[in-house]
């Protein structure tokens, strides 16, 4: 019996909206003109059959791959979406969507790769340390990447290691000098004891008082907080008293305090009300004329009228002081005469202005007293 060779088959094509309402019999198979594939049925009462998938499987919907993702646990369904997301130390964070590349690359110092295996290498370019400075001393420098820094210890110091803290531990051996106080005394005050090696002197500010510190130069600073009087009228004394500096200048055997009775006299106080009274003097001391004869210069002469400036000083309210001839003419303020060994007899005073006011000064020899 001779058995039939067919060179193809022919499979009856439909479009798909027939397909679709169709239930067909057990083993039909019909041909889907828009899916361009294959429908097969079994006869049962579903409409449109099973598609057989292409190869490049262009006829399966997405909805028919998320069903299958869901159903293998990695749709979204099942807690994923073939999304990640990466946080960095900033607490940034960024999403990679599924199909895109995660690249990680090496920063300043830092060098990525990977092999054949998909193995991710990071590797370290940068020194463990470029330059250490001891002060005094000269700078150590690395090298290479893989040179080693080593710590070697100095007469008197003992170096501990310990590999699983990564702990130097540095420390005086025994007779070590460390160069310390262990008792700060103070004159008149209780001594400040060191009570252990760690232990901590404080410092305190009493009223008054600042402390600045500075850890750079290890340096404390102590400032007065209270302003002292910068000059004498500001002292508290001289205020309550109305004293000014002129009045303490120099020592004298009297101060007599000067005043005037308008423009036709001078007055002083040990002499009551008299005007133009003589003054009496003794040569080889210092007599003092506290001045306070507004408009009425006071100038001291000699019997003849002429300005005598030896031994004239002259001293303000606020500590001024002049001499001689830079001394006369004043109508405040103090003036003192250190009356010369060598004179005596009559001398006078003067007002530069008024003829008028004009007195007297007699100056007995200290000798003939």
């Amino acid at each position: 019996m001779t058995k039939s060779v067919f060179d193809f088959i022919r499979i009856i094509p439909r479009e798909a909206t027939f397909l679709d309402r169709k239930s067909g019999v057990r083993g039909e198979i019909f041909y889907d003109r828009d899916a361009n594939t294959l429908r097969l049925f079994d006869g049962g009462d579903s409409q449109g059959g099973v598609a057989l998938a292409r190869s490049d499987l262009n006829n399966i919907s997405n909805s028919d791959f998320l069903s299958k993702a869901e159903a293998a646990g990695v749709g979204s369904a099942g807690g994923g979406s073939g999304e990640i997301t990466i946080a960095a130390d900033d607490s940034t964070q960024q999403i990679i969507g599924a199909g895109e590349v995660f690249s990680i690359l090496g920063g300043d110092g830092i060098s990525t790769s990977t092999d054949a295996e998909g193995a991710l290498t990071v590797t370290n370019t940068n020194n463990a340390f470029s330059t250490i400075t001891v002060a005094g001393q000269d700078n150590i420098v690395a090298d290479t990447l893989a040179d080693t820094l080593t710590i070697a210890a100095g007469t008197n110091i003992i170096l501990e290691t310990d590999a699983t803290t990564d702990t130097i531990t540095i420390s005086a051996s025994a007779g070590a000098s460390t160069n310390s106080f262990a008792t700060i005394a103070v004159s008149g005050q209780s001594s400040v004891i060191a009570d252990s090696a760690t232990d901590t002197l404080t410092l305190v500010a009493g009223s008054g008082i600042s402390l600045t510190t500075n850890s750079v130069s290890d340096e404390v600073t102590i400032t007065s907080t209270i302003s002292g009087a910068t000059t004498f009228q500001a002292l508290n004394d001289a205020t309550a008293s109305g004293l000014t500096i002129d009045k303490i200048y120099l020592p004298a055997i009297t101060m007599l305090n000067v005043t005037n009775n308008g423009a036709t006299s001078y007055r002083f106080d040990q002499y009551g009300s008299t005007d133009n009274p003589t003054v009496y003097a003794i040569n080889r001391t210092t007599i003092a004329f506290n001045l306070d004869v507004s408009g009425h210069p006071f100038y001291i002469q000699d019997g003849t009228g002429t300005q005598y400036d030896e031994g004239v000083i002259h001293v303000t309210t606020s500590g001024t002081v002049t001499t001689g001839a830079a001394a006369q003419g004043n109508t405040s303020g103090t003036v003192y005469w250190k009356i010369p060994s060598d004179i005596s007899g009559g001398y006078r005073y003067q007002c530069g202005v008024h003829a008028a006011m004009v007195g007297n000064i007699s100056i007995k020899d200290f000798v003939a007293v």
